[in-house]
């Protein structure tokens, strides 16, 4: 995965949500923890902590799980509120991002901003279809 000038489209978009532009969207398997179709789970780190990382084509942004965030003491800047709704029907609030999250997989380091809501059965949730493949060694 490398960074981009579609990279940068896509943070103006996370932008527009902040200015609560765009709603967005959290996928049911990620609510209820289930690995299927359109879910991959795997596991990454920050620093020295494992991370179960949710890769879903269902969500449309990248999210990490308020717990894990003050356990590994991110950076969190507030933003304007914003729901996110889960495909059923589910609504929670986002209130803040951390700027910058740095993770690594499989020996490769990825930076992103990720959106703070409470996720019971993962750490985190990325998505990033834009070029609809994903490749792993």
């Amino acid at each position: 995965m490398e960074e981009d000038e579609e990279d940068v489209d896509e943070e103006n978009r996370e932008e527009g949500v902040m200015a609560g532009e765009v709603s967005p969207h959290i996928s049911l398997d990620v609510l209820e923890g289930i690995v299927g179709f359109h879910t991959m789970k795997v596991i990454g780190k920050v620093e020295k902590e494992s991370l179960y990382i949710l890769v879903d084509s269902g969500s449309t942004h990248k999210f990490l799980n308020i717990v894990v965030a003050l356990k590994l003491k991110c950076k969190l800047t507030t933003i304007k509120l914003f729901t996110v709704q889960a495909t059923n029907e589910e609504k929670m609030i986002c209130k803040s991002v951390c700027k910058g999250l740095k993770w690594k997989m499989q020996g490769v380091c990825f930076e992103a901003d990720a959106f703070i809501i409470e996720l019971r059965d993962c750490d985190t949730v990325l998505c990033n279809y834009k070029h609809l493949w994903m490749s792993f060694d």
